[in-house]
């Protein structure tokens, strides 16, 4: 279901709270993104959380099989200058 990852005792505590807590963090972060476009578009709700849920699921496969760092991603996808 996972991946071991062994840690020094010392960092078990921080290590419990990434994968114990880490989903419920990431799901209010992006839940706030999904309400905060629904005033920015037409689109449903469930069409924003299917849209926002299958690009974290890609951008987490990406990472994993290409071994990206979260800095990588972002120069990758970042236009240049900004849009």
């Amino acid at each position: 279901m996972g991946n071991v990852i062994e840690l020094p005792e010392e960092e078990m505590g921080m290590g419990s709270e990434f994968v114990s807590c880490m989903p419920g963090f990431i799901a209010s972060m992006f839940d706030v993104v999904c309400q905060s476009a629904k005033s920015h578009t037409s689109l449903t709700d469930e069409q924003i959380v299917q849209m926002v849920t299958n690009t974290l699921y890609g951008t987490g496969r990406l990472m994993l099989e290409q071994d990206l760092s979260f800095d990588q991603v972002v120069r990758r996808v970042a236009t240049k200058g900004s849009i």
